[in-house]
Parts: structure tokens; sequence; C-alpha cells
């Protein structure tokens, strides 16, 4: 069926109108605001209601190629709706149907993307913006991995979380507890990731082998060219890395960075004056040292005022650790120097 004579009809949303001027005939087809997924789901199911709904974003992303395929859909913005808790790690990657404009992920019925230490709770392989509202994302967990909230992983994404809360993520012996955007071999280069009024909070990095850095609790930019806005209400927050568990000679040789944010060579990141950065911390063994509590810049640019920092701690740099080849800070409206700690 070709939808290119289609339209919307004002009365049912879930209606397309189809005008087949050859007989003068007018055929109106039920369609659909959205493909669901729920607990109760099945990948067999039609995915167009909550009571039909399919058991995961994989089914549902499968689904959307399957009716735009069928209906010859162009640019057309899709909606996935999760409802309720849906448990285990999920995916949102390649194939994408050409016609596809963009994949807006919704959480009703106080929707839960939940992990359960299953592995990394949400990831993300899509070259068509995506946006995730009013979900909460938790209890990924991964071990000598990156990314156990949400991983950005293979591909530029255009990424907003709006009004959501990822927390309750760790990471055993890796990076980027709570949201990743993986170098990849340069392949994320041109990722835009952008949270507004948004939690990321209480998530873990805990390290007790021999790899002496590791990096970002909350949020890691891995080396690759990526655009972070922080804005709104949106707040980083009780973000730990624990090293205290380590024993023997790694005792006293750990050196991690950026409990908050780690931010990587040739990251742009822009952070508003009504974020929140605050408690993000590190667990160390005699003799460890850390860098950067709220924030570690490796490389790239960042702009942040003063006012968005409070109570994080690290050895060096509470605030801010900017290492020597980070190319430009503005904190607080002025430009300062390189290789320091800010408290």
């Amino acid at each position: 069926m070709n939808a290119e004579n289609a339209l919307l009809s004002e009365e049912d949303p879930m209606q397309f109108t189809f005008d087949m001027p050859a007989d003068d005939v007018e055929v109106t087809t039920t369609f659909f605001d959205a493909i669901y997924v729920s607990a109760s789901g099945n990948s067999g199911n039609d995915g167009l209601s909550e009571a039909t709904a399919v058991d995961s974003l994989a089914s549902a992303i499968r689904k959307i190629n399957d009716i735009g395929n069928e209906l010859s859909l162009e640019n057309f913005d899709w909606t996935i709706k999760v409802c309720g808790t849906v448990t285990g790690a999920q995916t949102v990657v390649y194939p994408m149907l050409s016609g596809t404009a963009s994949v807006t992920i919704v959480g009703v019925n106080d929707g839960i993307i939940d992990g359960n230490e299953a592995g990394t709770a949400l990831t993300i392989n899509l070259t068509v913006p995506v946006t995730i509202k009013n979900l909460t994302i938790q209890n990924g967990k991964t071990s000598s991995n990156n990314g156990a909230g949400i991983l950005i992983t293979g591909a530029p994404v255009n990424l907003t979380l709006d009004s959501c809360v990822v927390k309750n993520n760790s990471v055993e012996n890796g990076s980027g507890a709570e949201i990743c955007v993986e170098y990849n071999g340069g392949r994320t280069a041109g990722t835009k990731l952008t949270l507004n009024n948004t939690e990321v909070s209480s998530n873990t990095i805990t390290h007790d082998d021999f790899v002496f850095t590791y990096s970002g609790a909350g949020i890691m930019i891995e080396n690759s060219a990526v655009e972070l806005t922080l804005k709104g209400a949106s707040v980083i927050k009780d973000n730990i890395i624990d090293c205290s568990g380590r024993s023997g000679a790694g005792m006293g040789s750990e050196t991690p960075n950026g409990a908050g944010l780690f931010l990587g060579n040739r990251a742009t990141t822009t952070i508003e004056e009504s974020v929140s950065i605050e408690n993000n911390s590190f667990r160390l063994t005699s003799g460890g040292v850390s860098y950067g509590g709220g924030i570690y810049i490796s490389g790239g640019t960042l702009t942040v005022p003063v006012s968005v920092f409070t109570n994080n701690v690290a050895v060096y740099g509470n605030k801010i650790y900017i290492s020597p080849q980070s190319s430009s800070v503005v904190y607080n409206g002025e430009s300062i120097s390189i290789d320091r700690p800010v408290n």
C-alpha cells in the first residue's frame, strides 16, 4: 500500500484517509499513534496498542520497519511507548528503514527500562535523531565494559534525554557507569547528546583490578568529537568511582578521573546555569589519587558556570580538573588556564 496521498484524519489521529481519484473512492483504514512495548508483550503481536504490545525495543524497531515498508512511508516520525517496567537489556540499533525521520521513545504508566543487572540497560546505534522522554533507565550492570546505563556506539547519534532519570547503574572494572559515548574507532564522531530536565544519579564504577585509570561514573565521553549540552533542571549527582576494594600490588596506584563527568579529547561541552552537579566523589585506597570530582576534561572545550557545582570531592579539583590536552575552558564567563585543578 502506498501512502503518498494519505492524510491523517482530523477526527482520529489513528486513521489515514486515502484519496483514490481513479475511481473516486475514499477509503479509511485503521492506523496507529505509536508502537507499544510492555513486559506482558510478545514479539509476535502487532504492537499497535498497549493490549497488543511487543516485548522489547528491538521488536518495536522491527515493527517500525515492517509497517513503514508496507506503507512506503517517507520522512516519518515514529513514537515508541514504553508501558510500565520493561526488564532486560534493550537495544535501539540498525537496521532502520530509510524513510524514518526520527524516533521518540516515551515512558507511560511510570515507564521504566530496568536492565536487571544483565548488561547495558539501553544501547543506541541509530543515525536518525532519537528523543527519550519521561523514562527511567536503571539497574544496568557490566563487567570490564563501558556504559551500563546508556551506551552510544557504532555511529554518530543525535540523542536527547528529556525529563528522564538514569540511575543505579554500575560498572565493574570499566568506565562510564551511567551514560557512555564510546570512541569505537571514531564511529561516534559527530554525536550530539542533550540532557534537558534529566537526572543522572547514584551510578557506580567499582575497581578491584590493576587498571589504574577509569572514568566517568555519571557521563563519559570517550575520545570522540561529541557535542554535549546539559540544560534545564538537569542534575548529575551522587555518582561514585569506588577503588576501595583494591588490594596487594594495586593498592594506592589508582588514578580515577571525573566522578560526575569525564570529557574526552575533541568533545565540546556546554553546561547551562540552571544545571546542578553535586555530591560526586571517589573512594580510594591509601595513596590513591583522584582528579575532578565534578568534571574531568581531558581535551576539547568546556563552558560552565561556577554556580552548578555543590559538594563534589576529589584529591585534585573538587569542581573540575583540566588536563594539559584541553584546548579551551570558559569557567564562570572567563577563560582559565589548563593543566590545573578548580576547587
